[in-house]
C-alpha cells in the first residue's frame, strides 16, 4: 500500500476512484521506450495530483532528461536502475522511494535483466510556488 499524505488544493472536490491497475490501458509515450498508465484522470481539474505506473524493458531510458516546475516521486516496485537527481546518480531497486523537488534536473536507466515499474506521484493543477 502506498499512502500520499498531503494537503489537497483543488477547488471542488474530487471523486474516489476504486479499480484494478490491470483494468487501466497501456499507452505508449511517443519517442520513450516505456509503457504508462494513467491511474486517475489527467485532464480533470478536480484531481491536483496524477499517479501513473511506468514500465521499462530492460536497458531502456528516459529519452531526455528532464526539469518539471512541479514535486513529485516514485516508489520502485520491479527491477531497479540509475535515477539521475542533479548532478547525483543513484542505485534504484523495488522498495526505494524518490523524491523530486521542483526544477530538480532528472533522468532514469533500467538495469539487469528484468523490467523495471515504478508508480510516479506528480502534482498537477496546483500552485508551483506553494511550499
Amino acid at each position: 500500500m502506498v499512502l500520499i499524505d498531503r494537503v489537497y488544493e483543488a477547488v471542488g472536490g474530487a471523486p474516489y476512484v476504486v479499480g484494478r491497475e490491470a483494468d487501466v490501458p497501456v499507452e505508449a509515450v511517443d519517442g520513450e521506450a516505456f509503457d504508462l498508465r494513467r491511474l486517475l484522470p489527467v485532464d480533470d481539474k478536480r484531481y491536483d495530483f496524477n499517479i501513473h505506473v511506468m514500465d521499462f524493458p530492460p536497458g531502456a531510458s528516459l529519452a531526455v532528461r528532464e526539469v518539471h516546475y512541479n514535486m513529485h516521486g516514485l516508489v520502485m516496485l520491479r527491477g531497479g536502475g540509475i535515477y539521475r537527481l542533479g548532478r547525483e546518480y543513484l542505485h534504484v531497486t523495488a522498495g526505494d522511494v524518490v523524491w523530486m523537488g521542483p526544477f530538480t534536473l532528472q533522468w532514469y536507466a533500467a538495469l539487469g535483466r528484468e523490467p523495471t515499474r515504478y508508480l510516479l506521484y506528480k502534482d498537477v493543477n496546483r500552485d508551483p510556488t506553494y511550499r
